[in-house]
């Protein structure tokens, strides 16, 4: 995989139990609401990149949305 171009966009600052807030820019250009999930996933061994992901139905599953 051929390295993407890096644009930074804020710092995230970790808290207790491991949260983090995810900058506002970002939680706007995917739609990203309170209450709302992300998947977490390695690109290659040293980068991370989430994806809002939607529930199917009420306690099932959640997909990615694609």
């Amino acid at each position: 995989m051929a390295d993407l171009p890096k644009t930074d966009i804020d710092i995230a600052k970790v808290h207790s139990n491991g949260r983090i807030v995810i900058p506002s820019e970002v939680r706007k250009k995917l739609g990203i609401e309170d209450g709302d999930k992300v998947l977490w996933f390695w690109i290659g061994v040293d980068q991370l990149c989430l994806e809002k992901v939607k529930q199917v139905k009420p306690k099932a599953r959640y997909m990615l949305e694609r």
